[in-house]
Parts: structure tokens; C-alpha cells; sequence
């Protein structure tokens, strides 16, 4: 009985490996990534970032033309000025270029 233990064993980690480097059988690679989904992301965060540079990084120096059409990109006022905020500041809150506190401050 043992014997067929160890069989069953080996056979069961040859699947669970194979699956793991063929990907389950997805047609994108296994990533599990939509390239057409990946692609729109990026265009909007391209444009998005287009009204940030033409701003110098400045929410209040945008057009008021410039504003209603980057408030329209990111889907409302709230979410336009976070946007901006991550944009000038980074994913830590911090301004780029900035010095990090000291470790326990």
C-alpha cells in the first residue's frame, strides 16, 4: 500500500508542476494579464499624464478647458484631484524628491 502512496504522490506533483508552467491553459501566456485592458490603462494614464506635465505639476494652472476634459478622464472631481495628488507626490504621499525620515520617526 505504501508503494502505491509514493505513486500517487509523484504522479500528483508531475500534474500540479506541468499546470504550473503550461498556465492552466490560458491563452494570454499564463500571466493572466488582458493585453486589451493593459493597453486602455495605459492610454489613459498616458493622457493623464499629458495635463500633468502640460501644468508643470500644478492643478490650479490648468485651463479651465484642460480641467473639465482631465475631470471627465478620471471620472469626477474627487477622483481627478487624487489622481493629480499621486501624480505630484507619489505613491508614499511624499513629494518626490524629498529626504525619508529617519527609521522610529
Amino acid at each position: 500500500m505504501n508503494h502505491i502512496n509514493h505513486k500517487f504522490v509523484s504522479l500528483l506533483c508531475l500534474v500540479v508542476a506541468g499546470a504550473t508552467l503550461v498556465g492552466c491553459g490560458s491563452s494570454d501566456g499564463g500571466s493572466g494579464v488582458d493585453k486589451k485592458a493593459q493597453d486602455e490603462k495605459l492610454s489613459l494614464v498616458t493622457n493623464m499624464r499629458t495635463y500633468f506635465d502640460k501644468a508643470g505639476g500644478d492643478y490650479a494652472k490648468l485651463s479651465d478647458a484642460d480641467k473639465a476634459a482631465f475631470v471627465k478622464l478620471c471620472g469626477g472631481e474627487a477622483k481627478a484631484e487624487a489622481n493629480w495628488k499621486l501624480m505630484k507626490e507619489g505613491p508614499g504621499g511624499a513629494p518626490r524628491g524629498s529626504a525619508v525620515p529617519p527609521a522610529g520617526n
